[in-house]
């Protein structure tokens, strides 16, 4: 009776020791895929921080750059107002001499029956169309001065558009990298469900 028992005594205190060994690699191999879980959510956790990070300088550099266009055209405009300002006052000398010029034409007209005093008038006419070329010519400098600023202001726009562009290219850019960086971490989620 005791010889039946004691084999059933080993083998039932082997089958502990299996049950014990199974036990224990099941939570060594529990361990083992809840550590590499951690490690890829951190892995993932420090690539999204490091995007974020490269994401917020990126926009603070395209803020700096609007910021330093925005000043320029205000420059830019501020000299099309003196430009535009020195064309009107050119306009306005204009506008004097040619009634000066219409004065003098009358009085060429009072004084043509004395053939003495036209020699005088002529040289006083001749000076002023000599001050009135000085002024047309003053003016067409200062319109080519307004063209140049029209062209520099046409140039800081294509500057803007092309910025922008950038701008758009580089968004839709960080857009697909977070989508593509965010992919990993979804199917983890999808095979280990936090609560």
């Amino acid at each position: 009776m005791s010889e039946q028992s004691s084999p059933d005594k080993d083998l039932q205190e082997i089958s502990d020791e299996v049950s014990y060994e199974e036990l224990k690699d099941a939570i060594r191999h529990f361990d083992r895929v809840m550590r590499s879980h951690m490690t890829i959510q951190g892995l993932q956790g420090d690539r999204i921080k490091n995007s974020i990070r490269a994401g917020m300088i990126f926009l603070a550099l395209i803020g700096i750059s609007i910021f330093i266009i925005l000043i320029t055209m205000v420059t830019q405009v501020e000299q099309i107002g003196l430009a535009v300002s020195g064309m009107d006052n050119s306009f306005d000398e204009v506008r004097r001499q040619m009634v000066r010029v219409d004065a003098l034409m009358s009085h060429m007209e009072t004084n043509a029956s004395k053939m003495n005093t036209i020699g005088p008038v002529m040289q006083t006419i001749d000076s002023e169309m000599l001050q009135m070329t000085q002024q047309v010519q003053q003016m067409q400098s200062e319109t080519a001065a307004m063209g140049r600023e029209v062209t520099v202001l046409r140039q800081q726009a294509d500057l803007m558009a092309q910025t922008t562009e950038r701008m758009d290219m580089e968004i839709y850019r960080m857009n697909h990298e977070v989508n593509r960086m965010a992919t990993p971490a979804r199917s983890m989620n999808n095979m280990f469900p936090m609560p």
